[in-house]
């Protein structure tokens, strides 16, 4: 009877330590995989040609076709 009460109580603070956890780790799952996806549509979608005619962000100085 002792046993199975210590085994009972191990068990359920177990669980209040371990919940907090598997949900922080599922929060975090998702968040990457938001932001995998994000960043995928922004490899995969299309400009339409508007990166050839200028329409990009470069960091360089004396880019052509600024002046």
């Amino acid at each position: 009877m002792v046993v199975a009460l210590f085994s009972i109580f191990f068990k359920l603070s177990w669980l209040v330590i371990k919940t907090p956890f598997r949900v922080a780790s599922m929060i975090l799952t998702f968040w990457i995989m938001m932001i995998a996806l994000r960043v995928l549509c922004l490899f995969l979608a299309d400009d339409n040609g508007a990166w050839d005619i200028g329409a990009g962000v470069e960091y360089e100085y004396n880019m052509p076709g600024i002046y």
